[in-house]
């Protein structure tokens, strides 16, 4: 999930059934599937990929 902190009043919940998150705004009664941070800047994807870590193993 995005590291990025939510906008002030918003919480991240887990829908164990679509196996994903949902987002509310309690004071507004606002619930979405819409993450409320918007889209990934280009500079936080390429940080995100280059930090990824890739594990091979060879069969004996």
């Amino acid at each position: 999930m995005d590291q990025r902190p939510l906008p002030q009043g918003w919480i991240a919940k887990w829908d164990p059934r679509y196996q994903r998150h949902y987002f509310v705004e309690p004071s507004k009664g606002i619930t979405t599937w819409e993450d409320p941070r918007g889209p990934l800047s280009s500079q936080h994807q390429q940080y995100s990929y280059h930090n990824q870590t890739t594990i091979t193993s060879r069969s004996p």
